[in-house]
């Protein structure tokens, strides 16, 4: 599968140049002029490469046509939506009806008196806005590579596919013929047939080996450049899940990731319509919205335990726990140990409750809510500021998760169940049936139904 000559990596690398260019001015804006140059620069800009990539890149039918190109699609259109957005009044939190009332079309116009009160909201948010970019341009582009690359490489030239029948499923593994890094590449694949056989074994657990038959899998070991989650597709005759490159993930990760994407099989093909519209509004009544009111509650909460010590005494308990020289190397633990007593000073019916129960159980990133008390010489002045700054950045982080996932449950499952009802299904079909609900506190009440509505599978 060639790209059209035309379109290269190095024309998406320049965009990528382009994009981060952007970002950095976020950083360098200075006043409220300045604010409105790069607002309008930005909208050229983003209108430039929009116009790139669906219209002269995605045009071609091979690019629409591979696996990977909804997924790519999907991020690049979020990176559209995210770069200017950070320069609107929704994100900023002013309003756009009075605004522009006082000042007709200011998006369009420079007006001094209105630009410099945008660019007081914006430089409360700059970090925010900053990491918000950077995130979706590092999520795009990755994919992007990744999908250029592949229609770059000719599979019947440059890659092996073997064909092997695993324990009733059908499975596909491609790789290159001759590898940078051949041990690498035949660890990973070790380690994804091991995965494999664990969900396997899992699925006769609960006698749902027999789908096993109506879909394939496929991995890809060819480059290990990149470490991403599965994708589930419906295209083609067979439905297929991919995995794409695991050599980072343990055997657990990787089970989650191949249960999470049968989930998705399961779902559209085995679950009754009944059963699945009673899912949908179960999790449809569960979603929040994370608001001022909870950020405020975690805020209070955290600065009074600060306050009596009681982070400092558990930095000192974690450091006894894994010795000085550890304390960086498995910081998960101390995030983990904070959060975990910051909850207990919250009601646990409550929706801040659930928030930082999310934030904990997040499979992919335990924001930080304090830092650790590393200087024995610094003045409090000091350890206070550090831990504003930190409080703030596990605000604004559980704040990005939330906004990247859609919303958060009151049933507890995982932040990535805040996109729809169909990933909270398949999160909870990789907990469930993966064994691991407890573990990552999966709330009893929608293991219940669950249980209940796949036994109708």
């Amino acid at each position: 599968m060639k790209l059209q000559e035309v379109i290269t990596r190095k024309d998406f690398e320049d965009y990528e140049k382009e994009f981060k260019y952007y970002t950095k001015n976020i950083l360098n804006i200075k006043n409220g002029k300045e604010f409105f140059e790069v607002f309008r620069s930005t909208l050229d800009f983003k209108e430039d490469f929009e116009h790139f990539f669906y219209k002269n890149f995605a045009k071609n039918t091979v690019v629409e046509e591979h696996y990977l190109f909804k997924e790519t699609s999907h991020a690049v259109w979020e990176l559209l939506l995210g770069l200017p957005r950070v320069f609107g009044s929704t994100y900023l939190g002013f309003n756009d009806y009075y605004m522009n009332e006082d000042f007709p079309h200011y998006y369009k116009t420079y007006y001094k008196e209105a630009y410099d009160k945008i660019y007081g909201y914006f430089d409360s948010k700059r970090k925010s806005a900053y990491n918000l970019v950077g995130r979706l341009i590092r999520e795009a582009f990755d994919l992007i590579y990744r999908l250029v690359d592949s229609l770059e490489t000719e599979v019947e030239e440059h890659e092996q596919v073997e064909e092997i029948n695993f324990q009733g499923a059908q499975v596909f593994v491609y790789k290159e013929e001759n590898p940078k890094d051949r041990n690498k590449i035949e660890q990973s694949i070790r380690d994804f047939f091991e995965g494999l056989g664990l969900s396997i074994s899992d699925l006769k657990a609960f006698n749902l080996q027999y789908t096993l038959k109506t879909f394939n899998i496929v991995y890809s070991a060819s480059d290990i450049s990149l470490d991403m989650g599965g994708q589930y597709t419906q295209r083609g005759t067979t439905p297929s899940i991919y995995l794409p490159r695991v050599t980072s993930k343990s055997i657990e990760a990787i089970k989650h990731i191949i249960l999470h994407e049968i989930g998705h099989h399961i779902f559209g093909h085995f679950l009754p319509k009944d059963s699945k519209e009673a899912w949908k509004t179960l999790i449809n009544s569960n979603y929040f919205s994370y608001t001022d009111e909870i950020k405020e509650e975690i805020r209070t909460t955290v600065w009074s335990l600060h306050k009596k010590g009681d982070y400092k005494d558990i930095f000192d308990y974690y450091v006894k726990k894994v010795g000085d020289d550890n304390k960086f190397k498995k910081e998960e633990m101390y995030k983990e140990m904070c959060i975990v007593h910051t909850m207990k000073f919250v009601d646990k019916n409550s929706l801040t409750y659930k928030v930082l129960d999310s934030a904990k159980n997040n499979r992919n990133y335990i924001p930080e809510i304090v830092p650790m008390y590393t200087n024995s010489y610094e003045t409090q002045v000091d350890q206070d500021k550090r831990v504003e700054v930190m409080l703030n950045f596990f605000l604004e982080s559980v704040q990005e998760l939330a906004t990247r996932y859609g919303k958060m449950l009151k049933t507890s499952i995982s932040m990535y169940s805040g996109k729809d009802a169909e990933e909270a299904f398949c999160e909870t079909f990789a907990h469930v049936i993966g064994n691991t609900w407890k573990k990552y506190n999966v709330a009893e009440e929608v293991v219940e139904f669950f249980l209940d509505i796949i036994k109708q599978v």
